[in-house]
């Protein structure tokens, strides 16, 4: 019952919500925002999705070096199918790192990220991630 998105209040202790993403169930976001527009609450803290991408990105950066290790590591039994798993894992390390930094710097510039930038990087996080997933199950086949 929401407790499942806890991490998320350990990184934005500010926040109100623990589950961000409209498909995650959180009823006590939704008990919090009712009280609020009913004047029991005030002053409700939201993080912006600039800095939850961030803080997305940064995991998954952590989950490709993490990946990339294991694939160097099972490189003395070098495969062409394991060269170039790595060689993708370097790819996506590498653009995770320059969303990373975009979004830093945007927020550090203070700079508003439209709609449409934030979905494209969040969509091309998605698409790394599903490339990771599956490199990792070929690696333990």
């Amino acid at each position: 019952m929401g407790e499942g998105y806890h991490n998320y209040h350990h990184e934005f202790a500010w926040d109100y919500r623990n589950g961000v993403k409209p498909w995650q169930l959180d009823p006590s976001k939704w008990i919090i925002w009712t009280l609020s527009k009913l004047g029991l609450t005030n002053n409700l803290k939201r993080v912006p999705n600039e800095r939850i991408l961030l803080a997305e990105t940064k995991e998954i950066s952590r989950i490709v070096k993490n990946q990339l290790s294991s694939f160097k590591s099972a490189q003395n039994k070098s495969s062409e199918l394991i060269d170039q798993a790595s060689a993708n894992l370097e790819k996506f390390g590498d653009r995770l790192s320059e969303i990373h930094q975009e979004l830093q710097t945007a927020i550090r510039e203070k700079i508003e990220i439209s709609k449409g930038t934030m979905n494209e990087l969040r969509s091309e996080v998605r698409t790394i991630v599903q490339e990771i997933e599956s490199a990792g199950k070929l690696a333990t086949a």
